[in-house]
């Protein structure tokens, strides 16, 4: 029997997207990046060694990817930490014949960035208070975006298909694809380089760790 299979690969997002605890965001390490980076990109060549040195028939998604933007794969910059980056990794799978694929409704994105925007200029002035909802307010708009990444998924990937999903480690789309029908894995050389330090630090990374197989 085919099946639609995806491996869900979490991310880490570049320090200029992110903010740390103090702002009640996320949390940001350079070095925990880096070793994730590099544990996906021995994955993926395990990939490509098993698909005749190819990603040709690969679909690729990408949350923030909404199909409009023009996503400039050659890219390169001082904060790409030896090309261990998300744009290299997605010019590397579409340079060898992967598919990358609308991933994210637009709406749903401005809503989120509009939110860490209002709550990094309220940090900056030293407004927030105790009431602030905004982490309340980021997990509801992330578990929408999680459904609605699983249904882009389910309406373009196909039976006997092969997905690929980078999201970040903040995101659960797992059940939302399940419940679709599509089965998910978490590759576990994915956190091969990542210390115990790491994953303390990074409880969302360790969460997704601790399905990995």
């Amino acid at each position: 029997m085919e099946i639609r299979k995806v491996d869900v690969m979490p991310i880490m997002h570049g320090a200029d997207e992110t903010f740390d605890y103090v702002s009640g965001i996320a949390y940001e390490s350079t070095g925990t990046r880096l070793r994730l980076y590099h544990g996906i990109i021995e994955y993926l060549e395990l990939l490509k060694n098993a698909n005749n040195n190819s990603f040709e028939g690969f679909k690729i998604y990408c949350d923030g990817y909404d199909g409009s933007q023009q996503l400039d794969l050659d890219k390169r910059s001082e904060d790409d930490y030896e090309q261990a980056t998300q744009l290299y990794l997605l010019s590397l799978l579409t340079g060898m014949g992967g598919r990358l694929m609308p991933t994210e409704n637009k709406s749903l994105i401005r809503q989120t960035i509009a939110l860490i925007e209002a709550r990094q200029r309220r940090v900056y002035a030293g407004s927030i208070t105790p009431e602030d909802n905004t982490m309340r307010r980021l997990k509801g708009l992330a578990q929408q975006r999680d459904n609605s990444i699983s249904k882009k998924i389910d309406e373009t990937l196909k039976v006997g298909e092969y997905g690929l999903l980078f999201i970040g480690s903040l995101h659960n789309p797992m059940p939302f694809l399940e419940k679709r029908g599509i089965a998910t894995h978490v590759p576990k050389e994915v956190f091969q380089f990542l210390s115990q330090r790491d994953l303390q630090q990074h409880p969302y990374l360790n969460k997704y760790r601790l399905i990995s197989t």
